[in-house]
């Protein structure tokens, strides 16, 4: 089952969505979510995330993969 993420308009970037990720229990921390990010387990519309992809801007239908089977769905 996918999950919905409500971005904050201030915070519509990957780094700014962490913080809500480990609320919804995808990842257990930040660091968790980085170490996945440096392993290439995390994508965003089919396309993997790396380290400078942090700053990239999330929009709303944007579908994040994180590990295996863990999906979320951006609205704002």
């Amino acid at each position: 089952m996918m999950k919905e993420f409500l971005l904050d308009w201030e915070k519509d970037t990957v780094e700014g969505a962490i913080e809500g990720l480990v609320g919804m229990g995808l990842v257990r921390d930040a660091k968790e979510f980085l170490n996945l990010l440096g392993r290439g387990e995390v994508s965003v519309e089919g396309e993997l995330l790396a380290a400078d992809d942090l700053g990239g801007v999330l929009y709303t239908g944007d579908v994040m993969k994180i590990g295996q089977g863990n999906f979320v769905r951006f609205i704002k």
